[in-house]
């Protein structure tokens, strides 16, 4: 009674909820219950729901959400743009996902990269990192090392953590 529904408060419960794989559904489903109230949402509310199709690997959600932002006139950022890659790399390890659905992935995931270059977006490791991951779950080594890993030193990247431990994923995937 009395309260005004905003997006912030939206965006916290499914910021909260996207941050986990078993919790990413249900993230979706309040960012559905926010349109179906007509609730107008803000860069952080896409920013969450793309959050979400990444642990989902939901391809078609992100494509609705990043349609909507374009209603909106909401631009793209960098997190967004990463989050859409990591989508990618959930992509990949989605039982039905056959190898066409994986190469074309791939190549929508470097369209991406090409269009951060283009806006002149910084390359930094998160986005680096997403890419290594999307090889890594398309199992696509070859490929991390000829076309991923030289981006770093391109770019005067140092390997983080999360470079070491998507490295790591990736040799254990073959084990």
């Amino acid at each position: 009674m009395g309260f005004i529904p905003y997006a912030k408060p939206y965006n916290s419960l499914i910021f909260a909820l996207a941050s986990r794989k078993d919790y990413a559904e249900k993230a979706l489903e309040i960012w559905r219950k926010m349109r179906y109230m007509q609730i107008v949402p803000n860069v952080e509310t896409f920013q969450a729901v793309i959050k979400a199709t990444s642990q989902l690997g939901d391809v078609q959600t992100a494509y609705e959400a990043i349609q909507e932002m374009k209603g909106y006139e909401i631009p793209l950022n960098e997190a967004i743009y990463n989050q859409l890659i990591l989508t990618y790399a959930g992509a990949c390890k989605v039982q039905e996902t056959t190898e066409k659905q994986i190469d074309a992935y791939i190549k929508d995931a470097w369209m991406l990269f090409r269009q951060m270059e283009e806006k002149r977006m910084k390359v930094t490791t998160r986005t680096l990192n997403a890419l290594i991951r999307l090889y890594g779950n398309a199992l696509r080594d070859t490929e991390v090392e000829g076309e991923v890993l030289p981006l770093f030193k391109k770019n005067k990247i140092e390997y983080d953590r999360d470079t070491y431990v998507n490295l790591m994923g990736r040799l254990f995937n073959h084990m």
